[in-house]
């Protein structure tokens, strides 16, 4: 029976092929379900060893039901339990009839209605200029795709384009009861070696008062792979969790591919909630955040200084705490570079990682070990492993790791002592560069129905961390095993696998937002190899999701990949379409200038492909520019002429004076005019005696030279159309005793053509400076120009920053895209003969062949959605937990580490 014939059955209510559709939707995640029904419910038991988190389950099994539109089915009732334990973990009623969309037709516009419990929401699912009679409201989609910005409403519709129109819903934003919740729970660390130096400095600068308030006390780590950075960020979360310093809580962050807006956007969600499906602004989410005292930590490794900087200007009262390769943050706040762990501690570790007696002879042994591999813990503790392995001993590791292949030796050899199928495994992590993957996905891609036990065995010899129930491995092994390996066949069978995988679960917003960071990096690789028609597939599966979910920096990524591809296939509609979705994109964010650039082309294009519907579609968006610029001028005349009302005399004056009094003061003015000019008006001394010190002086003057601009002119080159070209960035310093207001940036020229983000949102204090960031984006060939004036808050120009550009066609600069890695030959490296383990026969490894369909689904991650589109809970009270009242957090410091930690301490060990 076929895929599309199991979904029939379950549109009738079949049971058995609902029940099938729900396992083969929730397999991924170790679940097993079983379905019945009665009096109109459906009755959902769910049995896993470890049950996941129950919003997002439910919200994913309730939007899989009422796709289906079974009108016999009016309720569910989800349970899940445990495996060996009868009684369930949680349980949930969901009122499926209340879910459903109810259309409701007037005379000219077409209505569709959400109910959730006694709210109505309504919007609108046709656009006014429409000439066709075709309705585009997709009747099978939930409802649900709907985002509120500011003026606007959105609805994503992923066949045509998003559609936009005037918001007219009013909403409430609530904040939540607990901000102690994180963006991810992170792994305790109850001790770490050789760090208390580090966390003791990094605990005073969180307490320092003297710190610029720009800075706000922001910390970094900055080092190597393999020191043990993000394990110090854990260790430093769990420490300050515990004593409670940061009364809204600390927030976690360890996405590879988040935007700074995105990274803002996580963090409004986390705090607030609201009645409807809505977007705020970057700067409502400064304005919202303001006055909180939360602990930011990042774990990212690919945001730039910039974007560091330009998250700080956001935030100004939240410190951040990062973890980085390199050096981001600058000389105001706190860094402090790791190197690798003492002779001293590294004897502690070693001692402690052996699973034999530590005889005194060993240390000099051990010393000399960790000298060759420059105290590097990660390395320390592989090295450990072979020992205990049986690999080598410790004598023979010492000889055999002799600059410069150190880390390569040792690596090759515990991989050659390994099974083929093992390595296999580590060679599908590697293709993804760090980004983790749940087992049941290494186990689609390898066909090996062992790999949840390969990938624990891996993580015991401490080649594979879990987190999350994800897997990867660290950069020093990706680097080994792309220098001995082809990864690129490994890569082609990731990107066709979850390319796949994504159009058949596109109706799944919530589930694919899971696996955000696996599309980005395949994606990525995807363009670098020039596999277009992938990329195309992928982009159009996903980017309504990125949408959906208020990703809206990704969501541009995506889009302009979507459209270098269009570009490379030659592909008009799919051209038309990111146009339009960039166009849409920037009329929300009110960047009008983009807004008419993109969604004019889009025009144009769709105007040759004869498509009415998406015609109309693009017009009505691009008919909202001249619509929203009217209704703002007309505001303002409205805010003017209020203001002159307000300020007018009363007609009702208390005090009326007669035309004859008025006569009589005028004429008594005029002789005491007359009298001081003549008897008692001084000479008028020359200018040169005049005394300048009693003029007053104009405190509100700045010296212009002493606002200083990095470059007073950006020059791009030659730039293919519909490609964005590397940012330059301009910093402006101040260098005056006064403070600076910057008030908005203005582009006049081509601005469409230039895309410009700034830090330069708050006060530049004295000495202090900012960015402003431009990008080239051209859609129309030719010489491309602009002007970008920086203003105070008075309106007065400060500064004047020129650009320009050329626009050339994809084929001119085919030169300057980005080849493909091109392939490196090696010559094998001698290796050591190791003493192998004597290991159990596994089944043959199949060929390696692309994974067919049905595949299972990943496990969501839970994620913040908003509140309407959750179902109504009826749930039985549950225990809660009283929590005494927090201290203010202005009288609270941390406390410091003291040295009453041990000095021998246990390494965490892996669950």
């Amino acid at each position: 029976m076929t895929q599309q014939q199991i979904v029939e059955l379950a549109k009738q209510g079949d049971i058995n092929a609902i029940e099938a559709l729900i396992n083969e939707l929730l397999k991924p995640q170790g679940i097993t379900a079983k379905v019945r029904f009665k009096d109109s419910c459906l009755y959902v038991a769910l049995v896993a060893a470890k049950v996941p988190e129950k919003k997002a389950l439910v919200r994913i099994i309730c939007q899989q039901i009422i796709q289906w539109r079974v009108k016999s089915l009016n309720y569910a009732k989800i349970y899940a339990a445990q495996w060996g334990n009868n009684l369930p973990v949680w349980q949930q009623e969901v009122h499926l009839y209340k879910l459903r969309p109810k259309k409701v037709i007037n005379k000219s516009v077409q209505l569709t209605t959400l109910t959730i419990g006694d709210k109505a929401l309504r919007k609108n699912s046709k656009y006014n200029n429409c000439q066709s009679s075709e309705s585009l409201d997709n009747s099978s989609e939930i409802v649900g795709n709907y985002l509120t910005l500011g003026k606007l409403s959105i609805q994503i519709n992923s066949t045509f384009g998003s559609i936009l129109s005037i918001a007219t819903q009013k909403y409430q934003i609530q904040s939540r009861l607990s901000h102690t919740s994180k963006e991810l729970s992170s792994p305790r660390f109850p001790y770490l070696i050789g760090r208390l130096k580090e966390i003791k400095s990094a605990i005073h600068a969180l307490n320092s008062s003297d710190i610029s308030p720009e800075s706000k006390k922001s910390i970094e780590f900055y080092g190597d792979t393999g020191l043990g950075k993000s394990a110090l960020l854990r260790y430093l979360n769990s420490f300050i969790q515990g004593k409670r310093v940061f009364t809204d809580g600390t927030i976690f962050f360890n996405s590879h591919y988040q935007t700074v807006s995105d990274i803002l956007q996580s963090l409004f969600d986390i705090l607030y909630s609201s009645d409807i499906a809505y977007k705020p602004t970057d700067l409502e989410i400064s304005q919202a955040v303001d006055g909180k005292k939360i602990l930011i930590i990042l774990d990212d490794k690919n945001l730039t200084a910039a974007e560091i900087k330009q998250l700080q200007t956001a935030l100004p009262n939240c410190p951040l705490v990062l973890a980085s390769t390199s050096k981001r943050l600058d000389e105001t706040c706190f860094t402090s570079q790791l190197s690798g762990i003492t002779t001293r501690d590294a004897l502690t570790f070693v001692t402690q990682e052996l699973e034999r007696t530590v005889n005194p002879d060993d240390f000099q042994a051990i010393e000399a070990l960790a000298n060759l591999l420059a105290g590097n813990p990660w390395l320390l503790r592989l090295a450990v492993t072979s020992i205990n392995q049986e690999i080598y001993t410790l004598g023979e590791l010492v000889l055999k790791l002799q600059p410069p292949a150190t880390n390569h030796v040792l690596i090759a050899g515990i991989l050659a002592a390994i099974p083929k199928s093992d390595r296999e495994i580590l060679l599908i992590l590697a293709a993804m560069n760090g980004v983790p993957l749940l087992a049941t996905q290494v186990e689609a891609l390898s066909g090996f129905s062992t790999t949840p036990l390969i990938l624990q065995n891996l993580a015991k010899w401490h080649l594979v961390t879990i987190e999350q129930e994800r897997y990867y491995i660290n950069d020093i092994l990706i680097r080994v095993l792309e220098k001995d390996n082809n990864l690129t066949s490994w890569r082609e069978i990731i990107l066709n696998y979850f390319t796949t995988w994504a159009e058949k679960y596109q109706s799944l917003p919530s589930l694919l937002h899971s696996e955000t960071d696996v599309f980005m990096e395949i994606l990525s690789w995807g363009v670098k190899a020039k596999n277009w028609h992938q990329v195309l597939r992928l982009v159009q599966a996903i980017e309504s999701s990125l949408a959906l979910s208020k990703q809206w920096g990704l969501w541009e990524k995506v889009l302009k990949l979507g459209l270098q591809a269009a570009l490379a296939l030659n592909d008009k509609s799919a051209e038309a379409f990111m146009l339009h979705q960039l166009g849409s994109r920037a009329l929300c964010l009110e960047d009008m200038a983009a807004a008419r650039n993109y969604l004019t082309h889009a025009l144009k294009i769709r105007k040759s492909l004869e498509n009415e519907n998406a015609v109309n579609i693009t017009q009505q968006n691009l008919n909202l520019i001249s619509v929203i610029l009217s209704k703002f001028d007309a505001d303002t005349t409205k805010l003017t002429l209020n203001l002159i009302a307000n300020n007018s005399i009363s007609a009702n004056t208390k005090i009326q004076l007669s035309t004859v009094t008025l006569i009589s003061l005028f004429c008594v003015g005029c002789t005491g005019f007359m009298a001081w000019l003549v008897l008692l008006r001084p000479k008028l001394l020359p200018i040169a005696q005049t005394n300048s010190q009693n003029l007053p002086a104009k405190s509100d003057e700045i010296d212009l030279t002493q606002i200083i601009f990095t470059h007073s002119k950006l020059n791009f080159g030659k730039q293919a159309v519909n490609t964005e070209s590397k940012r330059q960035t301009v910093t402006i310093a101040n260098q005056s005793s006064m403070s600076v207001q910057i008030g908005n940036i203005q582009k006049d020229g081509e601005q469409g053509d230039f895309d410009v983000s700034n830090s330069c949102v708050t006060t530049i204090s004295p000495n202090q400076s900012c960015n402003i960031s431009v990008a080239f984006v051209p859609i129309d060939t030719g010489k491309h120009s602009a002007s970008l004036a920086v203003s105070d808050r008075n309106g007065k120009i400060l500064k004047m920053l020129l650009i320009e550009g050329f626009a050339t066609t994809a084929q001119e600069t085919s030169d300057n895209l980005v080849p493909a890695p091109p392939q490196v030959k090696q010559e094998p490296l001698p290796l050591p003969q190791p003493k192998l383990i004597p290991q159990s026969p596994l089944p043959k490894s199949p060929k390696r062949i692309i994974p067919q369909f049905p595949v299972a689904a990943p496990i969501p991650e839970s994620s913040e959605s908003p509140e309407a589109t959750m179902p109504t809970e009826s749930e039985s009270p549950q225990p809660g937990v009283t929590e005494s009242p927090q201290p203010e957090a202005t009288d609270t410091t941390l406390p410091t580490p003291t040295e009453e930690i041990p000095a021998v301490i246990e390494a965490p060990t892996t669950p």
